[in-house]
Parts: C-alpha cells; sequence; structure tokens
C-alpha cells in the first residue's frame, strides 16, 4: 500500500480521535470529501477505492467503497 493512501485511510477513520460510531463516521467523511472535492468528490473517493483495490488492500477498499456508495445516495 502507498504511503499516501495509508496516509488518507487513517486520517478518514481517525476523525473523531479513535471515537468510532460507523454511521456518524461515514457521513461526516463524505460531509468533509464534498467540502473538499466538491462536484468531484465521488471520483476522488473512487480514486482511493481504485488504488487500494490494485494494491490488494481488502479492508482500505471496501472502506473507501462504503464512502463512495454513501455519497452516490
Amino acid at each position: 500500500m502507498s504511503r499516501n493512501s495509508t496516509t488518507r485511510a487513517r486520517a478518514a477513520r481517525n476523525r473523531f480521535n479513535g471515537k468510532s460510531d460507523g454511521a456518524c463516521d461515514y457521513h461526516q467523511i463524505v460531509h468533509d470529501m464534498i467540502a473538499l472535492y466538491g462536484d468531484c468528490a465521488p471520483t476522488a473517493v473512487a480514486w482511493c477505492a481504485f488504488e487500494a483495490w490494485c494494491e490488494c488492500e481488502e479492508e482500505e477498499y471496501q472502506f473507501w467503497l462504503g464512502i463512495f456508495h454513501r455519497l452516490r445516495n
């Protein structure tokens, strides 16, 4: 796994300083991605998922895929 993708995933997962509450985490990450990338947020998240998939990082891939699905809904 590349250092950048590891950093992105870790930063996104640790959004609440280790306090995870599933749906809230995803909601906040989706909100932050939209704030950061605007209309390109789904594309940015898709690239994160694609990079994880190419590197055979199943857990990270599933994480970004979940974010992507929430962005599309």
